[in-house]
């Protein structure tokens, strides 16, 4: 469930710029600018009734623009911040609960930060099966 939530979240932020390189959790060196960098921050579950599990997976996806034109942050901001909007929409996947969208601009590159929740069931054999039949919503 984790790997299809990273390549959801690819594919949603390729979708907004298809020009920026997308980056998995670590930098590297001389990377590629405009980027986007997926980095699962935690994943935590708890154990609910009928051998169900409900994890809620916290993802950071920072994005490195252009470098700015100096005398012109203000454009930066502004570019930074419009991206910011569209990812509250575009980041809403399918099959998982957003629980919380965040976002935040320091040194020239957007941090947006997201929690989503779904539910994995244990097979027959006691272990968490990845696949889950079908999620469903509850309200606690």
């Amino acid at each position: 469930m984790i790997l299809d939530l990273r390549n959801a979240l690819a594919q949603a932020t390729e979708k907004i710029k298809s020009d920026a390189a997308i980056y998995d959790e670590y930098v590297k060196k001389d990377f590629k600018r405009p980027c986007f960098f997926l980095r699962l921050l935690k994943l935590t579950g708890r154990r609910e009734m009928a051998g169900r599990y409900l994890f809620t997976a916290f993802w950071q996806i920072k994005y490195y623009p252009r470098l700015p034109v100096k005398g012109e942050p203000w454009r930066l901001y502004r570019e930074l911040n419009d991206l910011a909007l569209k990812l509250y929409g575009a980041l809403a996947i399918p099959g998982y609960l957003v629980t919380d969208m965040e976002h935040q601009i320091e040194d020239n590159t957007l941090v947006f930060s997201a929690a989503y929740s779904f539910y994995a069931e244990e097979n027959e054999n006691g272990e968490n099966n990845e696949k889950m039949i079908q999620l469903e919503i509850e309200m606690e």
